[in-house]
């Protein structure tokens, strides 16, 4: 309890320091407002254990039972986050970001970094430092966390705001770190976690997109090649094709193809998340208050 040192950073590392005196094999920290489905944490102890590696389980989001549509898209587009985008790295041999919760680490990896932090990115940012010093993480998606998206509006604005911010500070950050130290030291690694950590979260890049779209458009009505413009419209049929996939495979059942007509509010309800970025960053980290009538019985 300690007003001073806040965030989860601070209580990681008091608790690393308390099972110092004892250390074991592999240290795993879970929310404690998540569930664990059974066997997760022998299956998260005996990889990390393996690979003396840091491992991320897949992390997921339910929502409310009474949930809006826009409820049900924000856990959705959490879940494509920590759970689809991860999945399909980890399928091509590459390593994934730090989730926040459901993350084993090797005594021998945690013993050495630096984890006493107040920074809101806390995860993000440990994952680009341990893939900086040739650490980076691997995803298990036989192991699963879920957690609940808070009933009260106010505490899930506020839990997005820290989410959207924290992933914007890091990509700052670390994404040019990372892209450096892939390419100096030709490895794969850090420069696939600079991939996935420069690529947005799923709103913003689609108010990018539809910029974007907007400005090839203009540039062809002003005579400049349509070139520009059909790259363009080529990327969102793939970000179009993409987001329909995964509401197919992953969505149920949290989200239907139903639900998507509710995308475009979705998107416009973020742009003050966004702007508040450049205006005002959050950046004192803080818990989000929770609703014991999200919990599943």
């Amino acid at each position: 309890n300690d007003k001073d040192r806040l965030g989860k950073g601070f209580a990681m590392d008091f608790a690393r320091r308390h099972l110092a005196q004892d250390p074991p094999d592999v240290v795993v920290f879970v929310d404690a407002d998540c569930e664990l489905d059974d066997g997760a944490l022998r299956v998260l102890a005996s990889t990390a254990n393996a690979a003396q590696r840091p491992v991320q389980a897949a992390y997921t989001m339910n929502s409310p039972r009474d949930a809006t549509t826009l409820s049900r898209i924000s856990a959705f587009a959490f879940n494509v986050k920590n759970l689809v985008r991860p999945l399909g790295l980890s399928r091509l041999g590459g390593p994934c970001l730090l989730t926040g919760s459901g993350m084993a680490f090797p005594w021998q990896v945690l013993e050495t970094f630096d984890l006493a932090d107040g920074s809101i990115g806390e995860d993000y940012m440990h994952a680009a430092k341990m893939a900086l010093d040739d650490r980076a993480p691997i995803f298990q998606p036989d192991a699963r966390v879920t957690s609940h998206l808070p009933h009260n509006a106010e505490a899930a604005t506020g839990q997005r705001r820290r989410w959207v911010h924290s992933h914007l500070s890091v990509l700052l950050e670390y994404g040019p770190r990372l892209v450096a130290k892939g390419v100096m030291s030709a490895r794969l690694n850090p420069l696939a976690l600079s991939v996935e950590l420069i690529v947005p979260p799923l709103s913003l890049l689609i108010i990018l997109w539809g910029a974007m779209m907007i400005l090839t458009s203009l540039a062809v009505l002003a005579g400049v090649s349509p070139l520009p413009a059909l790259v363009c419209a080529l990327g969102g049929v793939a970000m179009l094709i993409a987001i329909t996939g995964a509401c197919m495979r992953f969505g149920p059942p949290i989200v239907r193809l139903s639900d998507m007509w509710g995308w475009p509010a979705y998107v416009m309800s973020k742009v003050p998340l966004f702007t508040s970025f450049v205006r005002r960053r959050h950046k004192t980290w803080n818990r989000t208050r929770r609703d014991p009538a999200t919990q599943s019985d």
